[in-house]
């Protein structure tokens, strides 16, 4: 029922499974202290709408890419720009690259952990499984140092 609610009132999919994580630890917690006499929250999965967040950035046409690549070409950090369009890389991926993810041979990367702000505090997430490794082609265009 609160699910329902929820989707009814447009809370999107993340900010939901979030809610609920967040009411099954409270109301864990309060089980383990007694004050309840079982976690409810476990009863209840949500049930987010299956479609795109609004205020979720969409993709870039490529006619925004070039008119991105072509404002950042003079900018010195404009490399990093053609390198995150190109491979597609996330932000909090492309914050946690080291020289050593990055193999020039065969011009690709690997993705091992995830750098996010949370409220002025940096979290590193990482390293991910052998089987989770993202593994990337970088642009043909060498960076210029």
């Amino acid at each position: 029922m609160v699910f329902y609610h929820l989707n009814a009132s447009g809370l999107g999919a993340s900010s939901q499974c979030q809610l609920h994580q967040f009411l099954l630890t409270a109301l864990g917690e309060a089980f383990q202290l007694e004050p309840v006499t079982r976690n409810v929250a476990e009863l209840v999965r949500p049930n987010p709408p299956k479609r795109r967040e609004e205020g979720e950035l969409a993709n870039f046409t490529p006619e925004e890419a070039a008119l991105l690549l072509a404002s950042v070409q003079a900018d010195h950090r404009g490399e990093w720009f053609v390198f995150a369009l190109s491979t597609g890389i996330r932000c909090g991926e492309l914050f946690s690259l080291r020289w050593q993810d990055i193999n020039w041979k065969s011009s690709t990367h690997s993705v091992s952990e995830m750098v996010v702000d949370d409220d002025g505090r940096v979290i590193i997430f990482g390293p991910r499984p052998p089987t989770t490794s993202a593994l990337c082609i970088s642009p043909r265009k060498p960076c210029s140092s």
